[in-house]
C-alpha cells in the first residue's frame, strides 16, 4: 500500500482506502487489521452529515470496496447492499436488567442493550452500549457489573480522540441509561524539599 494526502492505495490500483471515513480518521493499526481481516468493528466515532455520532463495522466486499455494516432489526439492507439478519431476542443471551424500564438487557454482536433501544436503532430510550468504546473492548462481565453495581472496574485501554493517547477510566451508569466516564484520582504530588539557606540552616519557606 502507498500513502498519499487523502488515502492509502495498493500499487496495482485495485484497493483504495480513504484516511477519513464517515468523518472518522482510520489509524494505521486499524488499517492493518482491516486489510488482514477485511472487516473491523464495531468502531465508535463516526459522524453523519448532520453531526450525529454513530457506531458501525467497516467491511471490504469482494470488489475491494469499503462499506459500512450496521446492526439493525428490520431486515433491510445496510450500506454494503447485503441484507442484515433481524435480531432474534429468543436466542440472544440476557446479561442484566435495564435501569430505565426494568426490561432484559441483551448481548448482540455489536452491543449490549434492552429490546426497546435496540429495535429503535439509536432512539434514546433505555440502555444501549457498544461492545467497544474508544478502542476499549467491553466484556460481558463488566456490563453485568455496571448494571448491578452501577460502575465497572477501572479499564485501561481507552484511546483519546484528541491526543490519541491511552487513558484509564471507570464507566458509570446513570439513571437515564446513559454511561459516563469517571476518572481515577491523580496521585498526590510530592512536596518539594525545603531549600537550605546560604548559611546551611533550613529555610522557613515551604
Amino acid at each position: 500500500m502507498t500513502e498519499n494526502f487523502r488515502s492509502y492505495k495498493s500499487k496495482d490500483g485495485i484497493v483504495t482506502i480513504y484516511k477519513v471515513i464517515g468523518n472518522r480518521k482510520l489509524s494505521l493499526e486499524e488499517l492493518d487489521t482491516f486489510l488482514k481481516e477485511k472487516k473491523i468493528g464495531p468502531l465508535e466515532g463516526f459522524r453523519s452529515k448532520s453531526g450525529k455520532p454513530y457506531a458501525a463495522t467497516l467491511v471490504l466486499n469482494d470488489e475491494w470496496k469499503v462499506k459500512f455494516q450496521f446492526e439493525n432489526n428490520n431486515g433491510t439492507s445496510g450500506t454494503d447492499g447485503e441484507p442484515t439478519k433481524p435480531l432474534n431476542f429468543d436466542e440472544l443471551p440476557v446479561v442484566g436488567t435495564c435501569p430505565v424500564n426494568d426490561s432484559p438487557v441483551y448481548e448482540t454482536e455489536y452491543a449490549f442493550g434492552c429490546r426497546e433501544r435496540l429495535e429503535n436503532n439509536g432512539e434514546n430510550k433505555g440502555f444501549r452500549m457498544s461492545k467497544a468504546i474508544l478502542g476499549q473492548p467491553i466484556t460481558r462481565e463488566q456490563v453485568q457489573k455496571l448494571l448491578t453495581e452501577g460502575k465497572t472496574d477501572k479499564l485501561d485501554k481507552f484511546i483519546s480522540k484528541r491526543t490519541k493517547k491511552p487513558f484509564s477510566a471507570f464507566l458509570v451508569l446513570q439513571k437515564n441509561g446513559f454511561v459516563r466516564f469517571e476518572f481515577p484520582p491523580h496521585p498526590p504530588k510530592k512536596k518539594a524539599k525545603p531549600k537550605a539557606s546560604n548559611n546551611g540552616e533550613q529555610s522557613s519557606q515551604d
